[in-house]
């Protein structure tokens, strides 16, 4: 599971979760499903900082 989270002076504004699928492909890839349902594919050489832009990525900003 990996949890991403952005604070603003000490309060958190967005955050987001996500847990790894079971997937039946290569090793290398994997699948993730975010808290609000979303799927992100990421491959594992990338690296978490990526899986975490990605995660990020998922958030819609009410304006």
């Amino acid at each position: 599971m990996i949890t991403v989270s952005i604070f603003i002076n000490g309060e958190p504004i967005f955050t987001r979760s996500a847990r790894r699928q079971e997937d039946k492909r290569n090793g290398d890839f994997n699948t993730y499903k975010t808290d609000s349902g979303d799927i992100v594919e990421h491959h594992h050489k990338d690296g978490a900082v990526v899986l975490a832009k990605k995660l990020l990525d998922t958030i819609k900003e009410d304006m």
